[in-house]
């Protein structure tokens, strides 16, 4: 969960949300996509079901992708928070 605003160039310029477990030492991390983000938004609160890696170590990252052929405000975020249930 996390707060975000954002205007960016429809379609050409992304935000992408992506997921990967921890891996072992010395071997690279595999990246997932879980979300990603073109246009505009006004402030809003953003939730994104993270379920599929329940019980592993992640780490997540917001990569940009852009065509550096037009700029606007960009991407925030802020606030954000990994909710889940402990488990016995």
């Amino acid at each position: 969960m996390f707060d975000t605003s954002y205007k960016l160039e429809e379609e050409f310029d992304q935000i992408h949300l992506e997921v990967a477990s921890v891996p072992a030492e010395g071997e690279e991390a595999e990246w997932a996509e879980v979300k990603a983000y073109t246009g505009s938004a006004d402030p809003k609160q953003e939730v994104v079901d993270l379920s599929a890696y329940d019980g592993q170590k992640v780490q997540f990252r917001f990569r940009l992708t852009t065509d550096r052929s037009y700029t606007e405000d960009g991407f925030n975020f802020d606030n954000v928070r990994v909710l889940g249930q402990q488990t016995a």
